[in-house]
């Protein structure tokens, strides 16, 4: 069977990547997602389905990805996303459960391999299992359980593996990156920054769009890659970041106990509106925010070929696209 790729949310920012990788090696995809989405330039004549994966029957995906020898699910609310209700039964209805939906198609479908675009907090989560981040925050324990489900319903017959994706900057055309509100726009209100005294991994679009593909073409049933290039300090970030915001890059760090507060004033205000996140906003600062989740990336470079490179470039061209 010669390879072909289905990327579920084609049309996003990851996905667009993944194809783009693909389409460098020679393998076709199908882009699933908004039929009316500007694609990269090279992605020119891509082949896009649209198709409401959350509606759709059994019988339509297993339809969708017959003759797919992998496929590749970039999509997916993250912890940014702030539901009505309760955030455990949104994240497990939207994560864990659509992927268990999605993945025994696939499974029934013939696919021999399929990607999971997940989250670094749930590696952050096993390199300390002290600080029991499953148990407290709804986003994470989702992460967990969409991961452990998908690959048992891949046991012996369909390869599942995990992409663990920490901060990600990147552009697609005629989408306005999701730093623009999240970051962007809160550290240009600042006349003087304020931040926490912890830090992040780091990977372009780029990056994860090759670990995709090659996740796709060769990953490892049950395996969970995650992924880094740079591993930044807050102060680091920033200091990229804010210059090309046309600000200082002066950083001045806040000591946890001052900025727990403000958490919680969140999480209160949310609250009010009867919205709960995914990270509970009592936990924040304390379990990530004051954190270096910096996760090591070695099985990716080994199995799947991640290689560094492009990130202080990517934070730039994401601000320039923010304000375009």
């Amino acid at each position: 069977m010669s390879e072909r790729i289905v990327i579920l949310g084609g049309t996003g920012l990851l996905g667009q990547h993944a194809a783009l990788s693909l389409r460098e090696r020679g393998v076709p995809a199908v882009l699933v997602g908004l039929g009316n989405a500007s694609l990269l330039p090279a992605l020119s004549g891509s082949d896009i389905v649209s198709v409401n994966l959350d509606s759709a029957s059994h019988e339509e995906l297993i339809s969708l990805m017959k003759g797919a020898t992998g496929v590749i699910q970039a999509m997916g609310p993250d912890d940014r996303v702030t539901p009505l209700g309760s955030a455990d039964a949104f994240f497990q209805k939207h994560l864990v459960g659509t992927s268990a939906k999605l993945a025994t198609a696939a499974r029934d479908a013939g696919v021999e391999r399929y990607v999971i675009c997940g989250s670094y907090f749930s590696a952050w989560s096993r390199m300390n299992p002290g600080a029991r981040m499953a148990e407290r925050h709804a986003y994470v324990r989702a992460r967990r359980d969409q991961a452990d489900q998908a690959i048992s319903i891949g046991a012996g017959s369909m390869a599942v593996s995990v992409l663990e994706i920490p901060y990600v900057f990147g552009t697609v055309p005629g989408q306005v990156p999701m730093w623009r509100e999240w970051l962007f726009e809160r550290l240009r209100k600042m006349p003087v920054v304020f931040y926490p005294d912890g830090g992040s991994s780091v990977v372009t679009a780029a990056q994860v769009g090759h670990a995709a593909a090659a996740a796709s073409l060769v990953g490892d049933h049950g395996a969970r890659y995650p992924l880094a290039d740079l591993q930044l300090t807050w102060k680091e970030l920033l200091a990229m970041v804010l210059p090309a915001l046309g600000k200082s890059p002066r950083v001045i760090t806040v000591p946890r106990l001052l900025a727990e507060p403000t958490a919680w004033r969140m999480g209160a205000e949310l609250a009010k509106e009867g919205r709960e996140p995914g990270i509970d906003p009592k936990r924040l600062m304390r379990d990530i925010m004051y954190q270096r989740v910096f996760v090591d990336p070695s099985r990716a470079v080994t199995e799947l070929g991640f290689e560094g490179g492009g990130v202080p470039e990517a934070i730039v061209a994401t601000v320039r696209a923010s304000y375009r």
